[in-house]
């Protein structure tokens, strides 16, 4: 469902503290959770579900 409303793409690259999909800066305790895969964290900006690089 998510895949169909994100033209395909559920997944967003998280680079530096920016999704890499919208541009927008996740919060830090957002970035370690995906840093230390602790769960589903997802963009606040465009809902896709972050990914560390």
């Amino acid at each position: 469902e998510l895949r169909a409303k994100k033209a395909g793409m559920a997944l967003s690259l998280v680079k530096d503290g920016i999704c890499q999909t919208c541009r927008v800066t996740v919060p830090t305790y957002k970035a370690r959770m995906v840093e230390s895969r602790r769960g589903i964290v997802t963009c606040e900006g465009c809902g896709r579900i972050l990914y560390g690089g």
